[in-house]
């Protein structure tokens, strides 16, 4: 029976002292909060709308080099002695193929 009630009483003892540290630690962070400021950001979120496979068109890239036969009403210009072929808002040269 005395053991009984050393057991009782201990975890009574031991119950109130958590109960108490546990009040004060939360008195203390109640008092801290209040002093803060407390700043607002807002995020902006970019959304992506995927677009079906079906829709997508694939450009095919431009050839940058032409060959062509002939350059008709074309104007010569000599650069470094080579000779340039002027028509249509391009330039030519001569090449072994033909005119590029």
């Amino acid at each position: 029976m005395k053991a009984f009630i050393r057991i009782y009483s201990l975890s009574v003892l031991l119950a109130i002292a958590f109960v108490t540290q546990a009040s004060g630690q939360s008195v203390g962070n109640s008092n801290s909060k209040s002093n803060r400021d407390t700043k607002t950001s807002t995020v902006k979120k970019t959304v992506y709308n995927r677009v079906p496979s079906t829709k997508v068109t694939y450009k095919t890239p431009v050839r940058k080099v032409v060959s062509v036969r002939s350059v008709p009403d074309r104007k010569v210009i000599k650069y470094k002695g080579q000779d340039y072929y002027y028509a249509n808002n391009k330039y030519y040269t001569q090449s072994r193929e033909g005119i590029l």
